[in-house]
């Protein structure tokens, strides 16, 4: 039997709020995505997407999103949310951000 694919998804910073450019650099090591992987694999065929190191392809096979989100990452990480979402995949948010403020996670994921 298939495993379903997990898509763990990092968002870039954007270098400015009043643009939409993203940077490519991230100044945190992000080994939150890697341990998820390595307790998820027994259940499903992981894909790790850092967007510092490669573009998010909107139109990526996944029966599963998880995106990691930090307060640099998050709007940008709520767009990315909703391109799936759009798709019928379900996302799951979690990172530093989300436990800091679950409600607004709740609105911006609900609305």
């Amino acid at each position: 039997m298939k495993k379903p694919l997990l898509l763990l998804i990092h968002p870039a910073a954007l270098k400015d709020s009043c643009r939409s450019t993203r940077r490519r650099k991230s100044s945190v090591a992000q080994l939150n995505l890697l341990v998820i992987a390595a307790y998820a694999r027994k259940h499903f065929e992981i894909r790790v997407i850092d967007e510092n190191i490669e573009d998010i392809d909107e139109k990526v096979p996944a029966d599963l999103v998880g995106i990691t989100i930090m307060t640099s990452t998050a709007l940008w990480g709520y767009e990315i949310a909703e391109l799936f979402r759009k798709r019928g995949i379900p996302v799951v948010m979690g990172g530093v951000t989300c436990f800091s403020c679950p409600t607004r996670q709740l609105v911006m994921l609900i609305h």
